[in-house]
């Protein structure tokens, strides 16, 4: 024995620190020992990182991967060294033989540097990450090096590999340690359980969100969007051929994993184009006839009975045994004789001009099999949400009830709450003949505010249950079949609710008949069904009630104005001399009509264009081919939300434009006092002051848009390259509204 180990040094020294070989001189024998005792040390502690990795419980899987692939590569190393040893006659001879071995060990030296870095974390994707910057470095990618290192990421790599395969649907989902997906194969009824739906959705929620950085970011986008989409096929069309994994095997997808030659990433890109084809091909026959189109699963499980379900069992072991056994034979031999060539100074690879660079590698290996998938799934997601459970009929619901783009709906509501000729809620003698059978709220002539939620119950549902029948002849009740609305409940449970998320100043505004805050309390309640969840979602429920709280407060002065004129002509209320009564009537019909047709202007080119792009959508599913383009989950729920935040620009609801909406609502207000003015025949004076107060207002007020619309030219120069999908009200919007307000510059005077 030349050497010992030393525990408590972590490092060998030599027996007789006086030991010498005739023949060499002190010097050149001791940089000879210097270099043993350098290499005996990186391999001990590449056994003890090993050792350790296995026997911690918070090892994540990659590194007991890389504890196996270092185990490989020692035990390949210390195999071809040991017949090489038996050859050397000189010093010169071993060091030749050491330097190969060198180059290796400092290689793994510097991995496991990083590894013992990244076990603090846990973080599998960071710890790639760091490996696949290592495996870049000059002085890792020499042409010698290369075979060990590229077979040492496909080794370290391959837990990782198969979570994402499991995760996107293209493996059966078993054991996968940091990617804990369940499995929800016996679940085989066409009608979808929600507590299984949840359960399965928030199972996809335990997918990390983070990839390794030779992970592309569009690459990133399509693999999240993929495991979303898996999710809600799983969730809400559990018979779907792409959620029966067990079954989509039968396809044969391309394995996912590390292609480091031009021939093999020829040859994945070919079998993602043709699994991707023999997909779709099942899928459409799904889709027409509700059953898998290819009878090979059940043909093969009625002849072969016996053999499927052993097969079926021993493939289960298999699997489990996977991320244990494979790594210590399946890629076993790889490793190692990529090793041994390179310590033995064999060249197993072709010259470097037939290889891909490495930073190009990641995306050929990868980006095939992901996108095939990608647009099977988004084709698929898609056309479940359009033709299944009906998303553009809820589309048009929120259209018409929440952002009053149904006529009957807002007569209904507007004669229900304002009108004060109905008669009050409980109380039929009161009514006149021309609203016979209709019951009000009748805001701004009743004693008491605000009304019973019995008073509010009686007289708005039945709004939105006539406006909602009355619709029959349309596109959007056209529908109604689809719906599966077999009760007496309106879709999406469609009513109107109390809000309850109001602080004490709100709720004290509300107290006030006369006051513009007076309807803030009430709100159109939609809830749509979960399915829909993933493009109707909570942010964007809120949006819609924003622009709805809007317009009933808009709908309500509208309202008073309408009244006030035809009082006026009915009736003579206030002075009928006083020209200064009405100018002001004049003008502010004027505002408030241009105000509220400015508004619902915006929203109808907004939401038609928004319809076109849906009917694109819809086009692309209904056409879809192998390969070719088609915009997902995610992209349809840009476009919800792209619309909505255009329309609350629109209608002046944006953080930036809050200025000019508290001066819309002050303006209003001052209506609404004008209005109590004239019905209570207020003294001129009284008018005077508030004629000069709303003057100064509007005078401010256009003042602001046209600011807004400068900001808005300059912007829009950038923002229509960004997005030409939902129409173009980003400045020209406010222009009209200015225009409108005031053509010949009487404000401004």
């Amino acid at each position: 024995m030349i050497y010992r180990y030393l525990e408590k040094e972590r490092a060998f020294r030599p027996v007789d620190e006086g030991l010498r070989i005739s023949g060499y001189t002190p010097q050149i024998f001791h940089g000879l020992t210097e270099s043993l005792v350098e290499y005996g040390n990186q391999i001990r502690r590449a056994k003890d990182f090993s050792e350790r990795m296995r026997q911690s419980k918070e090892s994540t899987v990659s590194l007991v991967a890389l504890a196996s692939g270092v185990d490989i590569t020692i035990r390949a190393l210390e195999t071809q060294m040991s017949a090489s040893l038996q050859t050397v006659r000189t010093i010169l001879e071993l060091q030749t033989l050491l330097d190969p071995l060198r180059v290796v060990l400092e290689s793994i030296s510097s991995i496991l540097f990083v590894a013992d870095q990244a076990n603090e974390l846990g973080n599998d994707s960071i710890f790639l990450s760091h490996l696949y910057e290592i495996l870049q470095a000059p002085e890792n990618s020499a042409p010698q090096l290369r075979p060990v290192m590229t077979e040492l990421l496909a080794h370290v790599s391959r837990p990782w590999l198969e979570a994402v395969e499991t995760s996107i649907g293209l493996r059966e989902e078993l054991m996968l340690g940091a990617f804990p997906l369940m499995n929800i194969q016996s679940q085989r009824s066409n009608e979808c359980n929600p507590a299984i739906a949840a359960e399965v959705i928030e199972a996809g929620e335990n997918v990390p969100r983070k990839m390794p950085v030779f992970v592309s970011t569009e690459l990133t986008g399509a693999f999240l969007e993929a495991v979303d989409s898996l999710q809600l096929l799983r969730a809400y069309e559990p018979q779907h051929p792409l959620a029966q994994v067990h079954k989509l095997t039968f396809y044969k997808p391309p394995s996912f994993k590390w292609h480091f030659s031009w021939q093999d990433i020829e040859r994945v890109k070919t079998e993602a184009l043709g699994y991707e084809a023999d997909v779709l091909q099942a899928i459409q026959g799904f889709q027409i006839s509700g059953r898998t189109s290819h009878q090979t699963f059940d043909s093969q499980s009625e002849v072969h009975p016996e053999s499927h379900e052993d097969g079926e069992l021993s493939d289960l072991l298999l699997d489990i045994e996977a991320p244990v056994s494979s790594l210590l034979t399946g890629s076993q031999s790889h490793l190692a004789t990529n090793v041994t060539q390179t310590v033995s100074g064999i060249s197993s690879t072709s010259p470097s001009s037939t290889t891909p660079p490495m930073s190009l590698v990641p995306t050929f290996s990868f980006s095939p099999i992901i996108t095939a998938q990608y647009r099977l799934l988004s084709y698929s997601t898609l056309h479940m949400l359009f033709h299944v459970h009906c998303l553009r009929f809820h589309l048009r619901l929120l259209r018409s009830y929440l952002l009053f783009g149904n006529g009957p709906f807002l007569v209904h509501i507007s004669h229900a709450l304002f009108d004060p000729t109905v008669s009050s809620v409980g109380h039929q003698e009161e009514q006149t003949p021309s609203h016979a059978g209709t019951e009000g709220l009748r805001l701004g002539v009743r004693e008491s505010w605000p009304p019973r939620s019995s008073e509010l119950r009686t007289a708005l549902m039945e709004c939105l249950t006539e406006s909602y029948h009355l619709s029959a002849e349309t596109k959007l009740a056209g529908d109604l079949h689809k719906a599966r609305t077999d009760n007496a409940e309106l879709p999406g449970e469609l009513s109107f609710a109390i809000r309850s998320d109001m602080s004490e100043q709100e709720l004290r505004e509300c107290m006030d008949a006369d006051g513009l805050e007076a309807l803030d309390f009430l709100k159109v309640y939609y809830r749509p069904p979960n399915s829909l969840d993933a493009i109707i979602t909570d942010i964007v429920l809120e949006k819609y009630d924003r622009v709805s709280q809007l317009l009933m407060r808009v709908a309500r002065v509208g309202w008073v104005v309408k009244e006030m004129l035809r009082g006026h002509r009915d009736s003579g209320l206030a002075n009928p001399r006083s020209r200064l009564t009405q100018r002001f009537k004049m003008e502010v019909h004027h505002f408030v009509t241009t105000v509220f047709a400015y508004f619902g202007d915006s929203i109808e080119v907004l939401w038609a264009a928004f319809e076109t792009r849906l009917d694109e959508i819809e086009a692309s599913i209904n056409s879809y081919e192998v390969g070719q383009h088609i915009e997902g989950v995610y992209r349809l729920k840009e476009l919800h939300e792209e619309v909505l935040d255009r329309i609350l620009a629109s209608c002046l609801l944006r953080k930036r434009q809050e200025l000019v909406m508290n001066l819309l609502g002050e303006i209003l207000g001052l209506v609404l006092q004008f209005s109590c003015a004239v019905r209570r025949t207020k003294g001129d004076e009284e008018v005077r002051e508030l004629y000069e107060t709303w003057k100064t207002k509007v005078r401010v007020f256009i003042t602001v848009c046209r600011g807004l619309q400068d900001q808005a030219s300059v912007r829009g120069k950038e923002d229509v390259l960004k997005s030409e999908n939902v129409g173009d009200e980003k400045g020209n919007g406010i222009g009209r509204l200015v225009l409108r307000l005031e053509m010949n510059g009487w404000y401004m005077r």
